[in-house]
């Protein structure tokens, strides 16, 4: 069932990006962390790991040449389905990395999906990784 539902995941966020014009760059979707060659932004790193009781995610470059936003959005879902948190974070122009945290959650929480991007630079062209973790 999980699988069939990362498949289902996967399948929907590469349609995001076909639609919003993004798929100049690789598009994955993996366990808690991945990475993806992102132009003059070096290496996009996304990474989501932890528990019910703590955890954090984090989206990285190696490079912000251009003033680039990155972005971060948690998906922390219910084990019968539907969110219990969602949470979305951009960074101001020119950073290299941003983190949320959470802590505590529900106990009907079982897993959490994040998106991490770069976006908004004037000469690269954004780029997206997919991460999910079971809590």
């Amino acid at each position: 069932m999980m699988k069939k539902n990362l498949k289902r995941i996967a399948a929907m966020a590469m349609a995001a990006s076909i639609m919003a014009g993004t798929m100049g760059q690789t598009t994955v979707l993996a366990d808690n962390k991945e990475t993806v060659k992102a132009g003059g932004y070096g290496t996009l790193t996304g990474t989501l790991s932890g528990a019910r009781t703590k955890g954090a995610a984090i989206t990285s470059v190696t490079n912000n040449p251009d003033n680039a936003n990155l972005t971060l959005n948690v998906d922390c879902k219910k084990s019968a389905g539907g969110n219990v948190i969602a949470t979305k974070s951009k960074s101001g122009r020119g950073v290299k990395s941003i983190k949320l945290e959470w802590k505590d959650l529900p106990s009907n929480v079982a897993c959490a999906y994040g998106a991490h991007g770069v976006q908004g630079g004037s000469k690269y062209p954004a780029a997206v990784v997919y991460t999910y973790t079971s809590l």
